[in-house]
């Protein structure tokens, strides 16, 4: 019986909340038929209508947005959007923008006569959860911002003087402010619209200023005047531009600048036009939970923000950060056509009309394109890593009053007399070397600075090094013979007509090569002919040995016969060690030079024409 009077106690709890249920469900129904729905006397000939006709997005001047216990404003000055309330502060233009768009397409989707909606409170609208405002020349728009429906897809609004119920898309409210600095621009400093022409850096160690003149930044403080890194100071400010804010701290002028680190700054930015300064950033410290931020102070509002201390980092810079240092800045072609070098060898080259480089001297050596264009990238691109001392009395402690190592390039013109004249671009002087770093100054410049000593080393020094890479030119007609030799034996292999080859036996016998060798032979020669360095190594026989060249090394000597010439004039080429991967060390006498010019000789040409042919093999 107990069992049988408990199933019917749930049973008859279960049918009631069923009814209950049920209920709700009807009332749930009624209140969409009432409000969601729209009635033939409730919808406007049943079409849709704007909520705020003949709103302009571009002509709209202030926007005000209020809400429980907060009032943003943001007024249109200088065709930008600044927020005036509830503090002034740089606006989001993006979001107020986006705000205007959605106000100004937005329509009513069913419209709530007055007599259905005289309980504003059921619609979220008494009071109202928010007023906006839009401000459009003479007139003034009013939408009272109320509840979302119970689908969550409709919001309901009322014009300022309607009694009447607007039921509008609920995206709206994604526009709408939700936090009092929602309209504020989410970032620490917006310069485009900031008119400056001067920036000061402040830290523990100096005051820095950088001052900008016909579009170049110059470094004024501390004296004396400095070339700037224009390039560099315009990126970092690009950079600046995106410093984000992570949130607004405080608008209270009067709040406690200790807890932040403020009240002793640890580095001030301020900018300037001319000698009115017109915005300044003072940096604090980082709360314990998040050391990759930094309390950041603005000036004109006291606003205490937390900001990303990733850029600040730049403020602790010595003033060497901000300064150019390029010793010779990268002119166009047009610029120079005459450099002078000058140091263990001087030589000058001269660009002629049809853009080769030649050297002024006796042979007028033609310079390698590539070779020279690789020095003259070099040359200009040469940077300091350093400032050794600003002024300078006495540049002999640097090695710079005899100079080991001088650049110039000039600009050929003429006087006004009509005669030649040479204008001096720019140059460098390289003094003293201390391991890995060497002094340079510039020719109009009184300070000396250091560059990485590979720097000075990856310029040539020596003409031969920039030279043609053409180590000699002939034909296979003017070959005669080829001799063939090392430390223990030579060959003499002689060339007759039709380009057959043989081998000198005695005085009186040359034995004929095999006709397949015979060709590979001629072709060898033709390339031998057509030689061209893969680089060039170094001058004179000094330091043979560190190139393996030495008594016992594999020779070739190609013997001409030239038009004029009574005997035959030989062309000796010495081979040394052969690096991995790469052709072997070969040297050559130059009679430009009057010396022996090592250099790397092509791989390929050596592998296949030169080892088998003109190599002897040991017995």
């Amino acid at each position: 019986m107990d069992r049988l009077a408990e199933k019917t106690n749930v049973n008859e709890l279960n049918a009631t909340q069923s009814r209950l249920l049920a209920l709700l469900a009807i009332a749930l129904f009624g209140y969409i038929v009432v409000y969601e729905f729209p009635s033939p006397r409730e919808v406007d000939d049943g079409a849709e209508r704007l909520v705020v006709p003949g709103l302009n997005p571009a002509t709209v001047s202030r926007v005000e947005y209020a809400s429980t216990n907060k009032l943003l404003a943001a007024e249109l000055r200088e065709q930008r959007w600044q927020l005036v309330k509830p503090v002034p502060y740089t606006a989001n233009e993006t979001v107020i923008n986006s705000l205007l768009a959605v106000c100004a397409k937005l329509r009513t989707d069913q419209t709530i006569p007055a007599d259905d909606a005289r309980r504003l409170s059921d619609f979220g609208l008494d009071p109202p959860r928010g007023i906006l405002k839009l401000f459009q020349g003479q007139e003034a728009f009013e939408l009272r911002v109320g509840a979302i429906s119970p689908l969550n897809d409709k919001l309901y609004l009322q014009s300022a003087g309607e009694e009447s119920v607007m039921v509008v898309d609920a995206g709206l409210m994604e526009q709408l402010p939700t936090r009092p600095d929602g309209w504020r621009r989410p970032y620490l400093m917006d310069l485009k619209n900031l008119s400056y022409d001067q920036v000061e850096i402040r830290n523990s160690r100096m005051t820095i200023r950088l001052a900008k003149a016909t579009n170049a930044w110059q470094i004024v403080q501390p004296p004396p005047p400095k070339r700037g890194d224009t390039s560099g100071i315009n990126q970092l400010l690009e950079s600046w531009q995106q410093w984000p804010v992570f949130s607004f701290v405080s608008d209270d002028p009067g709040i406690a600048l200790e807890q932040f680190g403020l009240d002793k700054p640890q580095f001030r930015l301020a900018f300037a036009q001319g000698t009115n300064e017109v915005f300044s950033i003072q940096f604090g410290g980082s709360p314990s939970n998040m050391p990759h931020t930094v309390f950041a102070r603005l000036s004109g509002s006291s606003n205490i923000v937390l900001a990303a201390s990733q850029h600040a980092q730049h403020l602790n810079e010595h003033y060497w950060y901000f300064c150019d240092p390029s010793l010779i800045k990268r002119y166009p072609d047009s610029a120079f056509d005459r450099i002078e070098v000058k140091g263990p060898e001087d030589f000058t080259l001269v660009r002629q009309t049809n853009g080769i480089w030649r050297a002024e001297d006796e042979f007028e050596t033609r310079m390698d394109p590539q070779l020279m264009e690789h020095f003259v990238n070099q040359l200009t691109s040469l940077e300091a890593v350093e400032l050794a001392r600003e002024v300078v009395t006495d540049h002999a402690e640097f090695g710079l009053d005899k100079p080991l190592h001088s650049y110039r390039i000039f600009k050929s013109g003429t006087n006004l007399n009509g005669g030649a004249t040479n204008q001096l671009v720019a140059g460098i002087d390289f003094g003293k070397s201390e391991v890995d770093r060497t002094f340079a100054r510039r020719h109009d410049e009184n300070a000396v600075y250091v560059v990485e000593r590979g720097a000075l080393l990856g310029l040539p020094q020596s003409l031969f090094q920039i030279q043609s890479v053409i180590v000699w030119n002939f034909t296979t007609n003017e070959v005669q013979s080829v001799g063939i030799a090392n430390a223990k034996t030579n060959q003499l292999m002689i060339r007759k007509e039709g380009g057959r080859w043989f081998k000198r036996i005695s005085e009186k016998e040359d034995e004929e090569f095999p006709k397949l060798e015979t060709h590979a032979i001629e072709e060898g020669v033709n390339r031998l002919g057509l030689l061209q360095a893969i680089r060039w190594v170094g001058r004179g026989n000094a330091r043979f040995n560190a190139y393996g060249i030495n008594q016992s090394s594999d020779r070739i000597t190609v013997y001409l016969q030239l038009p004029g010439a009574e005997k035959p004039v030989g062309r000796t080429i010495i081979f040394g060690r052969k690096p991995k991967g790469r052709g072997p060390y070969a040297t050559f006498y130059d009679p430009k030079f009057k010396d022996w010019i090592v250099f790397e000789f092509p791989a390929g040409l050596y592998k296949e024409y030169i080892v088998p042919h003109f190599i002897l093999k040991s017995e």
